[in-house]
């Protein structure tokens, strides 16, 4: 059997307990999934959820205090009824803030039968899009410089795609990486099998992924 990485995904703001993060740094990987929505305390109560840009940047502070290597990862939504200009610019000022490590925005897109659909001051849906394509921009920046920070350091590979002999890379995740819904590490010329732990040096990012050279 291979190394066992314990990874909790979606968890809620209000649920991040003390004794949840307490139980995270002993047993799970440093990584937090933690869907946000928005910043905007306006259309955060639209939605019918607590907080505020201020309080999850508290939260995300304590968070790092716990877990001095975690990843956080979030989703974000634009074009909820009622959304302006300036909750958008106080979204992406939070964004330029949070320093998550991916992040992932949808426009809203109102459902028949709905609560949301049949508020007021619906956002017209091309407006939703170009919303959606400035927070993404700002996830996408901030993200460059959250990867760009593991260049130079010694990580642990838990691999995905091994070879039996030395390979021109093997492929596999770091701690702070989910399957499927993050990037990738590849480790050059080392031989190791599925589920094998590689330890190695991050020389290059590309997007989400990391480039590494293997520790000998």
């Amino acid at each position: 059997m291979g190394a066992v990485w314990l990874r909790l995904l979606y968890l809620q703001p209000d649920g991040l307990s003390e004794a949840l993060l307490e139980a995270l740094a002993a047993y799970a990987v440093p990584y937090v999934d933690l869907p946000l929505q928005h910043a905007s305390r306006a259309v955060l109560r639209a939605m019918g959820r607590a907080g505020d840009g201020d309080a999850y940047l508290t939260l995300l502070d304590h968070v790092r205090a716990r877990l001095p290597e975690v990843a956080v990862r979030s989703t974000f939504v634009t074009g909820f009824p009622g959304e302006t200009e300036a909750d958008v610019d106080e979204l992406i000022d939070f964004i330029d803030a949070a320093g998550l490590s991916v992040g992932g925005v949808f426009a809203f897109d109102p459902q028949d039968g709905t609560a949301a659909a049949g508020l007021a001051d619906q956002v017209p849906a091309a407006l939703r899009e170009e919303r959606a394509a400035r927070v993404g921009a700002a996830l996408e920046r901030r993200a460059h410089a959250y990867w760009g920070s593991f260049i130079g350091r010694t990580v642990e590979v838990l691999v995905e795609r091994g070879s039996r002999g030395v390979a021109p890379e093997v492929t596999g995740r770091i701690a702070q990486q989910a399957p499927d819904v993050d990037g990738l590490a590849y480790v050059a010329q080392t031989r190791a099998r599925r589920g094998q732990i590689v330890r190695a040096v991050i020389d290059d990012v590309a997007g989400y992924d990391l480039v590494a050279q293997a520790v000998t």
